[in-house]
């Protein structure tokens, strides 16, 4: 009796209405959408028998679920803190964001479905505020938490990283990393690994040389890839030829890509340190750098992304010091070379790298209004070091310009599916302009909402510039005319940017060297046979950690989008702009896939994962701040 006496029921009823609109986020079956065949008329009758056939069967899960929910929203949503606008706000679009991403991935690609029936229109309703309780509960609990006041008593192994601060990371990391750059010999490709080789080679398997027109038909490097990645792995691999082996010419490159990322990687965590970080987040952040699937397979695979990603988040830290701090970057020569050759690293290393410079850079104008001469000498001298090399050495050695066709993804997939659903409706005039940039039938057959290759590799080599400007003519045309179309064909090439449920179709966990590169006529790559047992343990490692509750929420690309984007909405609220500006250039990276041809790739989004502490060490660093200025 005393402890009924206790219970307040009312709360009580609260959270059991709570927790079953919440429940719906998992039960209900989004894509159901109208029973065909129902013997009683009766319009209500109707209505809760669709919306209850809807609904998937309860089960251990849920109910476990629901006894975690009680206990999580009773100390959440009755902990007498007031109502939080920024909260409301934020809960409001992660709600919006799941919503059409569940959507687009589960109900034919178009959010027009959901306004089918009444039913559909119930069920968003329903989804909305069940979705909204949940973020709610979620960003109020963690706005609440103080990670960055965690304490604990000093360890044996925070007393090593204190003295050899540099020793320990490299070596810790290096020894989670050991057994798959070992495993994995020579090293991971994917297919623009392949073409980079090709290229290199002058090899006729080469896709890239397709889609283009050579400047020079003995030479096949072209600028759909990075030129100095092509030319540093086709370097390092015709070195190993030297000793008869291409498969050590590969490694070799592998060993050379991997010294850069732990050295970068260990620059970090020492800037950690000096910036005080607690050893906890320290420790934090090398596990997810040792540990997580997306970086330990991208160290180990020749990939432009991974060299351009590292040096990016160079660059970062570099703007984090430098907003600290301006003369300890721009007073030191050898600290002033460095930010030089990484600014020009990262314009090289991707060929959407300048935007990230021009994004960025010029906020540091803003900021030191009294330096701006000398920001402004800096910052076109790297840009004019950058046209000399992209504009006028690279076309002197024969280097073909890439195909227009990697900066149209997002016209030629509104094209393609504006003529999926209503290709009657082109005209003759129509479909020949089209014609000229793209094949119309084909691109029907080919469309696929969520990469854009199949439409992207019809692209016609040999169009002109009056064929693109009459193509854009019938892509405005089009546009005022189907607007839904294109703006379903545009939410589904980006939603997994922002819906943390999917993974992205390029991105498997597994690690390929062979299938890529293996067993061609004139270059012979292949792994280690004698490892493949090994090789197949660690793929089901790495396997697990996408499959695991826990972990696979972190091989979604919208958790780090959204972790970046909380970051800027973090340093904002605490009125630190300044400190907006090592954000610009992963606000650069997330802002270009949205016009990629690939929807939600990790492999696209790579420095904002690599950037991780670096993110949260800039969110402490203000965090503290704030802390000094309120005891003032």
């Amino acid at each position: 009796m005393i402890i009924l006496k206790n219970i307040n029921f009312r709360k009580v009823i609260y959270i059991f209405i709570m927790i079953c609109l919440s429940l719906h986020v998992v039960m209900i079956d989004i894509e159901r959408v109208i029973l065909s065949d129902v013997s009683n008329s009766n319009w209500l009758y109707r209505f809760f028998l669709e919306f209850y056939q809807s609904l998937n069967p309860l089960n251990w899960k849920i109910i476990f679920l629901s006894f975690f929910m009680f206990y999580f929203y009773y100390h959440v949503y009755f902990d007498g803190k007031k109502i939080s606008k920024l909260n409301v706000l934020l809960s409001i679009v992660f709600t919006i964001c799941t919503i059409i991403g569940r959507c687009y991935s589960t109900l034919s690609s178009s959010l027009g479905i959901l306004f089918f029936s009444f039913v559909q229109i119930y069920k968003l309703l329903i989804l909305f505020v069940a979705y909204y309780i949940i973020y709610y509960a979620i960003v109020k609990k963690v706005t609440r938490l103080n990670f960055f006041n965690i304490k604990m008593k000093k360890t044996f192994l925070e007393k090593i990283f204190e003295k050899h601060p540099i020793i320990f990371t490299a070596f810790i990391i290096l020894l989670f990393w050991l057994p798959y750059i070992v495993c994995y010999y020579p090293g991971g490709a994917t297919g623009d690994t392949a073409d980079s080789v090709y290229q290199f080679f002058h090899n006729d398997n080469s896709w890239t040389i397709q889609s283009i027109q050579l400047k020079a038909p003995n030479i096949y490097i072209n600028k759909h890839h990075s030129v100095l990645f092509t030319i540093t792995l086709g370097m390092f691999t015709k070195a190993g030829n030297l000793f008869s082996s291409y498969n050590l010419g590969f490694f070799l490159y592998v060993l050379f890509q991997v010294f850069i990322l732990i050295s970068i990687f260990t620059f970090m965590f020492y800037y950690m340190k000096k910036l005080k970080v607690p050893f906890v987040f320290i420790v934090c952040s090398l596990l997810f750098i040792c540990l997580s699937p997306i970086i330990i397979k991208y160290s180990i695979t020749a990939v432009k992304d991974t060299l351009s990603a590292i040096f990016t988040l160079l660059y970062a830290i570099f703007l984090f010091q430098i907003v600290r701090n301006y003369e300890s970057i721009f007073k030191n020569k050898f600290r002033l070379l460095v930010l030089i050759i990484t600014m020009l690293l990262v314009m090289m290393l991707r060929n959407n790298g300048i935007y990230t410079i021009i994004f960025s850079f010029p906020f540091l104008l803003l900021l030191y209004k009294k330096k701006r001469k000398y920001l402004s000498k800096i910052f076109l001298s790297v840009l004019l070091i950058f046209c000399m090399y992209d504009q006028v050495l690279l076309p002197s050695l024969g280097v073909s310009n890439g195909s227009i066709r990697e900066m149209l993804s997002v016209p030629f997939m509104q094209i393609a599916r504006t003529a999926k659903y209503k290709k009657k409706d082109f005209t003759e005039l129509d479909i020949k302009r089209i014609n000229k940039v793209l094949d119309f039938d084909s691109i029907v057959d080919n469309y696929n909402p969520v990469l854009a290759d199949g439409v992207k590799d019809l692209y016609k080599k040999n169009a002109s510039k009056e064929d693109l400007i009459n193509f854009f003519k019938v892509w405005f045309k089009y546009l005022k005319k189907y607007p839904f179309i294109y703006l379903d064909s545009f939410l589904n090439s980006t939603y997994s940017y922002f819906y943390p449920g999917l993974y992205s179709v390029d991105d498997n966990p597994k690690i390929f060297i062979t299938g890529y590169l293996g067993y061609n006529e004139t270059l012979d790559f292949a792994s280690i046979s004698s490892f493949e047992k090994i090789r197949n343990e660690l793929d089901s490692v790495l396997l697990m950690s996408y499959s695991n509750p826990f972990t696979g929420y972190f091989t979604f690309t919208a958790i780090f989008d959204w972790g970046l984007v909380l970051s800027f909405i973090f340093i904002s609220v605490n009125h630190q702009y300044k400190y907006l500006i090592p954000l610009t250039p992963l606000i650069s990276v997330l802002l270009t896939c949205f016009a990629s041809p690939v929807n939600g790739s990790l492999r696209y989004i790579l420095p904002i994962i690599f950037s991780v502490p670096m993110i949260l060490t800039i969110d402490y660093y203000i965090f503290i701040n704030d802390i000094k200025v309120r005891d003032k």
